[in-house]
């Protein structure tokens, strides 16, 4: 379920957005600036750690320790241990062999999405199932749209005190990387407080036994469920810790199944170069929204002739796109020539090489075949 409320904005309301938004716009530019920035910097560490991992990581094999590798950087694979040993949530009773034990709590709550434009703003509300307190005060219509300030129960997590991958150990640094896979579903012996029920997977308590109202809740517990796993990390004697690299990351690596280090080090790499190019994009659409915003007071005055409108809006976009275009490339430039210097300034050079050329081909004239001379033609005589 779903509604929405219109609000039309007038003159005063109009100018006073786009001013503001001024403010606002150079804010959004400087941060997106940062993101760049930030970014081309853990880029470039990013490659560094992936090399030296190539360079210097071993794979081996977990049925026995090998004291050759010793504080080097080890992949291995083997069934994950913990002891068999029980977790349990002592609010509901609920014990599960296993590495890993989650207590999800879920309200039932109103969320608010805005959408704006020249002349109104329109405020969208639906009911969604979250894990995190909505704050309804800040609603545009918080009388009619309101959530609980309290969750009657928090989130909770257990993880076994000992991890074991065949003869080796895990260091506490891996517990929190075995993350829930499976949702668990024998709740017949489990506590239910007064007023809640057992639905299925879920303890609830609801108000409406027909429909999900405002305010409802339900618990579920997820657990995890492995057998063989990969594991990455820096061996000291019997047990695997976090391998520091000459950039001071932090490696440790878990993941199920069975995979040599190649396969390891090459996920880390695409994930390194998804985040990469999504933060350039968020980066890059940060300035680009930041410059549209400088626009704002031009865009409040134009509002009130649509045609002048959608003239104002087109041509700010299109500026805005490519100025922000830019900056942002402009940024990047200048970043890989602070963190990357040899390879900033080779394709610097190669940019300059390419106006050179395109500044030649331009100015240079066709050449054109002379005119032939004309040679008198004798007439013949009969």
């Amino acid at each position: 379920m779903s509604d929405s409320v219109v609000v039309k904005k007038g003159f005063g309301t109009r100018m006073k957005n786009g001013f503001s938004g001024i403010l606002g716009g150079i804010i959004l530019v400087l941060i997106g600036i940062g993101v760049l920035i930030w970014n081309e910097r853990s880029n470039v560490v990013n490659i560094h750690d992936v090399k030296e991992m190539r360079d210097v990581y071993k794979d081996v094999s977990s049925e026995k320790v090998d004291k050759e590798n010793n504080d080097n950087l080890i992949v291995t694979s083997g069934k994950l241990d913990f002891g068999d040993e029980t977790l349990t949530d002592e609010t509901f009773k609920v014990s599960i062999k296993t590495p890993t034990l989650v207590r999800v709590v879920e309200m039932y709550q109103w969320k608010e999405e805005v959408e704006e434009d020249e002349d109104k703003t329109t405020y969208n509300y639906t009911k969604v199932w979250s894990k995190e307190l909505i704050d309804s005060s800040k609603f545009n219509q918080s009388g009619s749209h309101t959530n609980p300030t309290t969750m009657p129960y928090e989130e909770f997590s257990a993880h076994a005190q000992e991890l074991k991958v065949g003869a080796y150990k895990l260091s506490s640094s891996f517990a929190g990387l075995v993350t829930t896979n499976k949702t668990y579903s024998n709740l017949e012996g489990a506590t239910i407080p007064e007023g809640y029920k057992l639905n299925g997977n879920y303890i609830t308590k609801t108000a409406d036994e027909e429909k999900d109202s405002i305010g409802d809740v339900r618990i579920s517990f997820q657990y995890a469920d492995y057998s063989d796993v990969t594991v990455m990390g820096k061996q000291h004697e019997d047990t695997i810790i976090e391998y520091t690299t000459k950039e001071k990351s932090r490696i440790t690596y878990f993941v199920e199944g069975t995979h040599d280090g190649d396969y390891i080090i090459t996920q880390i790499e695409k994930g390194n170069k998804m985040f990469k190019w999504l933060l350039r994009l968020i980066g890059t659409i940060m300035i680009i929204s930041g410059i549209k915003s400088l626009f704002g007071p031009l865009t409040a005055l134009s509002s009130y002739v649509p045609i002048l409108r959608n003239i104002v809006n087109g041509a700010t976009g299109l500026i805005s796109f490519f100025v922000g275009l830019a900056i942002s490339l402009v940024v990047i430039a200048i970043s890989w020539l602070v963190f990357r210097p040899i390879l900033g300034i080779s394709l610097l050079v190669g940019a300059v090489v390419l106006i050179i050329l395109a500044k030649k081909l331009g100015s240079k004239k066709p050449e054109t075949n002379p005119t032939p001379t004309e040679q008198p033609v004798e007439e013949k005589q009969e």
